[in-house]
């Protein structure tokens, strides 16, 4: 059986070990996809040794303001893989949490692909995304991990940044950089030194974390719980004790 990963950062590696422990015998291929994202050499300087790095252009001026994200980049990345090494099956980092920024990131989009390229190709291939199909957060991903042979320093090297400025420094800010903050907090490690400005100085990320933790949100509870025993260390600390966080922590 042969199969591709097609790899990113954190969510794919993570999705490629678990690969190698459900289909031990299986030839796996893992892929990078250098499409001109400015975020390339943070990409691979976390990845692998053994990862291959195929170029494609997917479109011209694609990044004027250097954001990362691009519709259709998993679809091209897919279909390029089956032509390239003809696998049994593609697997993708998608994530539960994190679904429906584009329409190529789901396992709606997995199972369609699967159908269009046996197809095409006259032979079942499968697309999937293992942390999808278990409808796992970043945070639970993250978790799984650590228990199967994954260090600290072997996540934390990852990038996730949709702005990165220097390689291996991160802006902090934006989604990527808030969502991944949170998802280490939930399992007790604290990255906040990896980013230029901490995630709770933007007003949105920090209003996030409000909503979700007075939603009863579990995963957002139990990190906000764990930050507070740091917050003495944040200039970030007035602000939360001038929001009623607290009083949901108690609940």
């Amino acid at each position: 059986m042969k199969i591709v990963v097609l790899l990113s950062g954190i969510d794919s590696l993570i999705a490629k070990k678990k690969i190698e422990i459900d289909y031990p015998d299986a030839e796996i291929v893992s892929v990078y996809y250098d499409y001109g994202q400015p975020f390339k050499d943070n990409d691979l300087a976390s990845l692998p040794d053994d990862v291959e790095v195929r170029k494609f252009d997917l479109a011209p001026d694609l990044y004027p303001g250097g954001v990362s994200d691009v519709n259709g980049r998993n679809m091209a990345a897919i279909t390029l893989s089956c032509q390239w090494y003809q696998p049994d099956m593609i697997v993708c980092g998608f994530l539960y949490d994190e679904q429906g920024s584009y329409k190529d990131d789901d396992i709606i989009f997995c199972n369609l692909m699967g159908r269009i390229l046996q197809r095409i190709y006259n032979k079942p291939i499968k697309v999937t995304s293992p942390f999808f199909e278990m409808r796992a957060t970043k945070s639970e991903a993250i978790e799984w991990a650590l228990c199967n042979g994954f260090t600290i320093d072997d996540l934390t090297r990852t990038v996730s940044c949709m702005f990165v400025e220097e390689v291996g420094h991160q802006c902090g800010t934006c989604f990527k950089c808030f969502t991944r903050y949170m998802a280490f907090l939930y399992n007790g490690i604290d990255v906040y030194k990896q980013y230029q400005n901490h995630p709770f100085s933007k007003a949105e990320n920090l209003n996030n974390v409000f909503d979700r933790v007075s939603n009863s949100d579990y995963i957002y509870t139990e990190a906000m719980r764990y930050f507070l025993k740091l917050s003495d260390e944040y200039d970030v600390a007035f602000a939360l004790s001038s929001r009623s966080i607290n009083n949901y922590l108690k609940k």
